[in-house]
């Protein structure tokens, strides 16, 4: 059987999930999937959508030679070993907006152009190298056989500059992710509760791994929404549950709070779907591909603050869409304090934030109570308020489908 690969960048669950949506269109290739850390240990919970699971270090010649194509997500090492090694590769974006380039477009073009006309790999290799972690990410546009840039508030832009450098093989298309046909409104009453009587609310923190937090190490945010639902829990009715699902969860557990319950675990991906969709009021962290998710499965979110620098270019592009009032940005919780614009002071500074509002008393209690109030205001919208701020959600962030993307690659 003909191999193709397929890899997701290392950077929370964004990636990953999206080379298991894109694997789920793959039929009669055995599919690969080379990545490492939590990714790999994502594509690992949703393994039957792979043939085989490998690191980056199997990767070898002999590897890439028997392989016909790439399928990319957003992982530009191992998408320049493909190019080096002539195996053509479909890259798929979903930041593109978000990638820094403080040196401009034209030199990223420029070092593509030098790149795709040199023979030599070590003079490739030097090349690519000199380039910064963001521009490596653009680089594999312009290197690319095609590729594709999801949707959002900013993106037609930076598309406009590439083209504008010469680049002509990249298309935005609609929402790179596996969703589950929106629920019956019907289920849910005016109030934001099922017709159970039990009120139920999903946290989604995501993966929460990058290259300044690892579980258990700086991952303050967790801390900060675990002890928010536990007071949160106790004043909600007879029967009420929460679910945290975060990847740190590695073993699930269950707690009760009177006769309410909190759950923390982590969810295969299949399972997570259905859990926002019959979850009452769902919150998570900013993540681009879980905004994606949500709008398609028609659940209005609660946005909690930014987890990192990326999350918080998330917040900003809803500022003028109906998601804004359901954002939470930590800029609100701390009146107007800015954050450095640089991905990794950017980062440092939103995690020193988190463990600030954590800590100190009059700033928990701020958080607290803007995030009741948009609880409040979502659960007071009825199904018809709901789904108006869906379709005008789909109509800012859609296109090609990814169904019919990968018709046309395969």
């Amino acid at each position: 059987m003909t191999s193709i690969l397929l890899s997701g960048a290392a950077n929370g669950f964004g990636p990953a999930s999206k080379a298991v949506a894109i694997a789920r269109h793959v039929h009669g290739y055995e599919r690969i999937f080379v990545g490492s850390g939590i990714a790999r240990e994502f594509c690992e919970r949703n393994s039957e959508f792979f043939e085989k699971i490998v690191g980056p270090e199997e990767l070898s010649e002999d590897f890439l030679r028997h392989c016909k194509f790439g399928l990319i997500v957003m992982e530009h090492d191992i998408a320049f070993q493909l190019f080096k090694a002539r195996v053509p590769f479909f890259f798929f974006d979903s930041l593109l907006d978000f990638w820094e380039l403080p040196a401009g477009m034209e030199r990223v073009a420029n070092v593509a152009g030098a790149i795709l006309s040199e023979q030599r790999d070590r003079i490739k290799d030097a090349l690519y190298s000199g380039l910064s972690v963001h521009e490596r990410k653009v680089l594999c546009h312009f290197i690319a056989r095609r590729s594709f840039a999801q949707n959002y508030p900013g993106v037609h832009q930076r598309l406009e500059a590439m083209q504008e450098a010469g680049l002509r093989h990249t298309e935005i298309v609609g929402p790179i992710v596996r969703a589950s046909r929106a629920p019956d409104e019907a289920e849910r009453n005016q109030d934001g509760c099922s017709h159970t009587g039990r009120f139920s609310l999903l946290i989604n923190l995501g993966g929460v791994r990058n290259f300044v937090i690892e579980f258990n190490k700086n991952d303050h945010y967790i801390a900060l929404l675990e002890q928010w639902a536990r007071r949160y829990l106790t004043e909600t009715p007879t029967g009420s549950q929460i679910t945290i699902c975060c990847g740190r969860y590695t073993v699930s557990s269950e707690n009760s709070v009177g006769y309410r319950t909190i759950t923390t675990t982590c969810l295969a991906h299949d399972v997570f779907m259905s859990a926002i969709q019959t979850a009452d009021i769902v919150l998570s962290a900013p993540g681009r591909t879980f905004i994606q998710e949500a709008v398609l499965m028609g659940v209005v979110p609660i946005l909690l603050p930014e987890q990192h620098r990326s999350q918080a270019v998330n917040l900003a592009g809803l500022a003028r869409t109906p998601f804004a009032e359901f954002c939470l940005p930590l800029s609100e919780i701390l009146d107007g304090k800015s954050i450095p614009q640089d991905d990794k002071s950017g980062s440092q500074a939103i995690i020193e934030c988190s463990l600030k509002i954590l800590n100190t008393g009059d700033l928990f209690e701020r958080f607290d109570r803007l995030l009741r109030s948009r609880i409040d205001y979502l659960r007071s919208l009825n199904s018809s308020e709901r789904l108006r701020i869906i379709i005008e959600m789909r109509k800012l962030i859609g296109g090609q489908s990814l169904k019919e993307v990968m018709r046309g690659i395969l």
